[in-house]
């Protein structure tokens, strides 16, 4: 039996993986001092550059949703802010007693927000929902369960198709968090805008485009928390003007700037955070549209970007630059992916040439509208002029992008952040697999399948490493996107906002924070 406590969950020292990560997450908040003891009370106003698809875990297509899920809903399984690393949430432990089955011990006394239990009935709704709905995104990540059993008031198991050490962080994710029954059942497709979950929050507003509301969980089973009384999202589409309404005084947070914007941070006298993160920048391509079909087409794209200079003019430089699709403070980082496509202009056009287009090629972009987002483009736009590629933009919003490019099909390519997921293989499948919802070709390169079931056969951290590095190769070597940079997960905030930390993971967790008055 192997369980949260067996060493051969961590294989990786704690001292030894903190040490890789300490250079990675600078948690860095610039001319703070030290915090006063955690104050209850007051509404956080956080200006967010766009809103949620959905509130709907389950059917939610963005990675950004995640920051309006936290508030709400909680998962089975959580992860530390600066490893990773699996840890207890509405799980409070986990074993597997063979290779293909996972057993989860749930916690007692916790009930969702609108007073009905959580159990292992409520879990295994949640799970068969994610896995059956027609409009479930988050299938694919339990394609491996065969199976989810009651094995207790408060036990879960899920019989395996397969060895799958990836499942403690799957149930991290989407389909991890925990809805009410009840509530979904009641609301149906209107779900998505009446949330109930068991968070230290409650749902109570949603003016699209304007604001999306929390106010205080009295019933949440950690004591004491949450320390705010609500939470505020004001929907502002650019960042910079985000900023402006902190300076202002109009709102308290500020998420997602571009590292750029120190400068105009440390003027304004406000405090700022900035860690490093697993969420990228990237040129996504559909390889089924065109020219992107040929490879060699799309390892021109990757010879033809310098990313140096992309991260000095839109980052400031501050940001790490991106080869694969993991920073290297991560425990799945393989640096030998670095070597594939170092900037060579030369090499981009002589392989534009043998692939048929020896005079360059058209393409068609897509991607937000905002103020960075456009600079990000034009740089992209202008290194790839450079070698041939003429790029047509269409900017759209954030959710418009995303549902034009993934769903619609309409563009070659889309220039956006991407989150990532917590578990290394669930980021390569989300990303690459023929089934993903974030794959549009719906192809996948050969050999790609089987080394990704490989990658989870094992718990031993380093044996997952080097199955993952075999992915990571598979993919670098059908360069099937241009990583840019990592984004450094750049906020900044009135004086009286205290406790706020980055994560590894690069969402915006609030479990920390308080108001000081």
């Amino acid at each position: 039996m192997i369980s949260t406590k067996s060493p051969m969950m961590m294989p990786i020292s704690r001292r030894a993986l903190m040490s890789g990560v300490a250079a990675g997450v600078f948690a860095g908040t610039f001319g703070r001092v030290a915090d006063a003891a955690p104050q209850r009370g007051g509404i956080l106003r956080i200006a967010y550059p766009f809103q949620p698809t959905s509130l709907d875990p389950a059917l939610g297509r963005q990675g950004g949703d995640f920051d309006f899920l936290y508030p709400v809903f909680e998962t089975l399984v959580d992860w530390e802010f600066d490893t990773m690393l699996p840890k207890p949430a509405l799980a409070t432990s986990w074993t597997y007693p063979d290779s293909t089955t996972f057993v989860l011990k749930l916690r007692e006394n916790v009930s969702f927000s609108d007073g009905t239990p959580f159990d292992a009935t409520a879990a295994k709704f949640n799970l068969d929902r994610c896995m059956t709905h027609p409009k479930s995104t988050v299938t694919a990540e339990l394609a491996a369960v065969s199976a989810v059993e009651i094995s207790g008031p408060h036990e879960i198991t899920l019989r395996l198709k397969r060895p799958n050490a990836s499942m403690p962080l799957i149930l991290t994710g989407r389909a991890g968090f925990m809805a009410s029954p009840a509530a979904v059942t009641k609301s149906g497709d209107d779900f998505a805008r009446n949330p109930v979950g068991t968070g230290p929050w409650k749902f109570t507003l949603w003016r699209d485009n304007e604001i999306v509301s929390f106010r205080r969980n009295d019933n949440y089973w950690k004591k004491g928390e949450p320390l705010p009384d609500g939470l505020d999202f004001k929907v502002i589409a650019d960042p910079a003007t985000g900023l402006r309404s902190v300076i202002a005084g109009e709102s308290d947070f500020v998420w997602a700037l571009s590292s750029a914007q120190k400068p105009a941070v440390d003027r304004a006298g406000l405090d700022s955070s900035i860690g490093s993160s697993q969420q990228i920048f990237l040129l996504w391509l559909n390889q089924a549209k065109g020219p992107l079909a040929d490879v060699r087409v799309r390892q021109a794209l990757n010879y033809a970007i310098d990313r140096n200079a992309y991260n000095k003019a839109t980052e400031g430089g501050y940001n790490e630059v991106a080869q694969g699709i993991y920073p290297k403070s991560h425990w799945a980082y393989d640096p030998t992916v670095a070597s594939y496509y170092q900037y060579d202009p030369a090499k981009a056009r002589a392989l534009l040439a043998a692939a048929g287009f020896p005079n360059g090629l058209d393409l068609t972009l897509t991607g937000p509208t905002d103020q960075h987002s456009t600079q990000r483009q034009e740089v992209v736009i202008e290194q790839l002029k450079q070698v041939g590629v003429r790029i047509k933009l269409t900017p759209l919003s954030v959710n418009d992008s995303i549902k034009a490019y993934f769903y619609d099909k309409q563009y070659d390519a889309l220039l956006i952040v991407w989150g990532s997921r917590a578990d290394p293989s669930q980021g390569f499948n989300a990303l690459f697999s023929k089934d993903s919802p974030s794959n549009p070709s719906g192809i996948e390169p050969d050999g790609f399948g089987d080394a990704l079931v490989q990658s989870q056969a094992s718990l031993d951290l380093k044996t997952r490493a080097q199955a993952l590095s075999k992915v990571a190769h598979i993919v670098a070597e059908n360069a099937l996107i241009v990583p840019l940079v990592f984004d450094a997960q750049y906020s900044a905030f009135g004086k009286k906002v205290k406790g706020y930390k980055p994560t590894l993971f690069g969402r915006m967790r609030l479990d920390t924070v308080y108001l000081e008055s």
